[in-house]
Formats: C-alpha cells, structure tokens, sequence
C-alpha cells in the first residue's frame, strides 16, 4: 500500500476591502494640522501670523474604476477646509474630483484631489493701537495628496497634504481702496477616514 499523499490548498482570507473596492461607495473624512499662510498679509501683520492651526471634512462619493486612462476608484464629493490663528482666519469650501488606489492586501491607499469652490478669510489686526478689518470672498482652488493606513474594513488613519488658493480681481478693504487679493496656504495635517 502506498502511503496517501494529502494535498490541501490554502487560500488567505483577506477581509479588507478588495482593490478597486466595491462601488458605489462612501468615504468620509476628517483631520486636523499644521498650516502655513503663504499669501500676502497686510502691512504691519506680524510673521507669526503665519503659522496656523488647519481643520477639515470632506464626504467622498465613489461611482467608477475607470475614466479613459485613469484606473482607479473615481468619485466626486465636497470638501471644507480652513485655517484658524490669533487673528487671522481662513474657510474653503467646493466639489471636488477624487481618485484612490489600494495595495499591499488593501491595507494602504493613496489618493488625490482636485476642487473648485468659494474661499474666504478674515484679518483681524491691530496696528499702533488702531484697528484694521480685512475680509472677503474668493473663487478658490485645492488640491490634495495623501495615505491612509486601513485598520478595519471601514476605518483608516491617514496622512495628506495640501494646497489651497483664493483669488479675485477686485476687493475693496475698509478705507474704500480696489485691489486685488489672493489668500493661499499649505497644510499637512493627519485624519480619520471612514469608508461604507
């Protein structure tokens, strides 16, 4: 008698979401960091002015693998972001377009942003015991890069970066005067992500 030969076949049950995860899906966000205010301030804004603390939230809505070249998961979604320091405040919101990868048994995502929306900031300064007022209203523009860490099929920490920009032709300021404005900051900021 010939000994049996057993041969068992294993497979490695993987209970994180498949790459490209299944759609339509949902993904929601939320981070917090460090940003810096890379536009012009008024004359006589102190420095320090430009280091600031950066929130944010964004809702994500995943509809597609593929758009021409572009193979990943695709969706739209809107995004809030703002920056907030001793006197100087920034808010952004828009839609945007957003691509994500999974790799590595779908433990780590990548993903990428582009938006379009409505910028505003606030500068609240006091120069030689006078006080000054600069407000407004922008068309704004972000973009964004970041990874995230998946730790369950529906939640992930994550790292990003990111660019935001305001600009108009036109503001006027509290003395009357028409100028042109631009508002701009870098953030990197860490978050939780939550996927459905």
């Amino acid at each position: 008698m010939f000994p049996a030969l057993i041969f068992a076949q294993h497979k490695e049950v993987d209970t994180l979401p498949k790459s490209p995860k299944s759609l339509p899906g949902f993904r929601v966000g939320a981070q917090v960091g460090y940003a810096y205010i890379s536009a012009p301030m008024l004359r006589g804004t102190p420095s320090a002015l430009r280091n600031s603390l950066s929130f944010g939230a964004d809702l994500s809505y995943f509809f597609a693998q593929e758009i021409g070249p572009l193979k990943s998961n695709l969706g739209g979604g809107i995004k809030y972001n703002g920056t907030h320091s001793e006197n100087f405040k920034t808010h952004y919101l828009g839609a945007f377009f957003v691509g994500h990868s999974f790799f590595g048994k779908n433990r780590h995502c990548v993903f990428g942003n582009v938006s379009a929306g409505i910028a505003g900031y606030r500068n609240d300064i006091e120069i030689i015991k006078e006080e000054i007022e600069d407000f407004g209203i922008l068309f704004g523009m972000h973009a964004e890069t970041g990874y995230d860490f998946m730790i369950t099929p529906s939640f992930a920490i994550g790292i990003q970066a990111s660019f935001t920009v305001g600009f108009a032709k036109h503001t006027i300021d509290k003395f009357g005067v028409l100028r042109r404005k631009t508002v701009s900051h870098i953030d990197i900021s860490i978050g939780f992500r939550f996927y459905e």
